[in-house]
């Protein structure tokens, strides 16, 4: 499951593949101490391995590898993962954080927390907002607001989109009032900051998916098929990709209570890309934990 980067950022699946950290002042003193409580297990430097060699491997087959160990071990290398995203690389500390969210182990709040404080994002971890998530993105927008605009710094850095698609994703599953008011700020944002450089395509045509979202996007049930379970409800998915004959759908990982997906989709004449997705057992039907479109890695 790969695709070359053209540029050293990662999408924050931020992933493909949302409990969200609270806010918290910047300091170089936390990420130093929260990064000396987690040290190097005697797992630690295979797993920097692992995602170095997915992330600059020359050949596909050795980046699915890496992956497919990862994916299969990962609920044991949780810790591996939470010091890699405290580490110094850009890259594999955004690709750690994308597999805490996507597998739904340990350390994603802390992830998140360390992220935000070294680079000011605004992370998702999975699909679910509570109000304090709300408040949370509230406060970074009104931060961001200027009298003219928003203040755009955040996106001249080098590291992923400030605003992840993942926490776009899941507020068109939210769907609340509230919801859309802050995809109406996301979107006031995305049009101040466009010309630093800020480029999130999940805000584009937002407002057309929450209704989809909110009639197909939850609540579903998988069996016997559970492609096209996933096909029927993929309301991210632009309307004509979700013909069978327009994607394929992936299990990567399935266990009692969550089920890993890669969904490669076609559109237009050249166009198409990837989407990671983590689905969770809720009862007896499935919600969407995590989504995310890999463009960058």
């Amino acid at each position: 499951m790969r695709l070359r980067t053209s540029t050293p950022l990662l999408t924050l699946l931020g992933f493909m593949c949302i409990t969200l950290a609270p806010a918290g002042p910047t300091s170089t003193h936390a990420l130093s101490a929260d990064h000396q409580l987690s040290p190097a297990s005697t797992t630690y430097d295979d797993t920097l391995h692992l995602l170095k060699v997915y992330l600059h491997a020359d050949s596909s087959d050795a980046s699915d590898h890496a992956e497919a160990i990862l994916l299969k071990e990962g609920s044991t290398r949780a810790s591996d993962l939470l010091t890699a995203c405290a580490g110094k690389d850009v890259e594999t500390q955004f690709l750690a954080f994308f597999y805490l969210r996507f597998l739904n182990v340990g350390g994603v709040e802390r992830c998140g927390e360390l992220l935000e404080r070294r680079y000011g994002i605004l992370y998702a971890g999975a699909t679910s907002l509570s109000d304090l998530d709300l408040d949370r993105i509230d406060r970074w927008l009104t931060q961001k607001r200027t009298p003219n605009g928003y203040n755009c710094d955040v996106c001249k850095r080098v590291f992923p989109e400030p605003i992840d698609d993942a926490l776009v994703y899941a507020l068109m599953l939210n769907g609340s009032p509230r919801s859309k008011t802050i995809l109406k700020g996301i979107r006031e944002f995305a049009a101040s900051c466009v010309r630093a450089g800020f480029g999130l395509a999940a805000i584009e045509g937002a407002d057309s998916l929450i209704a989809p979202a909110g009639e197909i996007g939850h609540d579903q049930r998988i069996e016997p098929y559970i492609g096209e379970a996933v096909r029927a409800s993929a309301f991210f998915l632009p309307e004509e990709s979700r013909e069978p004959s327009k994607n394929m759908v992936q299990v990567l990982s399935r266990s009692n209570n969550r089920i890993l997906l890669k969904i490669k989709y076609r559109a237009g004449f050249m166009g198409g890309g990837i989407y990671c997705v983590a689905l969770a057992k809720d009862g007896s039907v499935w919600q969407y934990a995590f989504i995310t479109k890999r463009t960058a890695f």
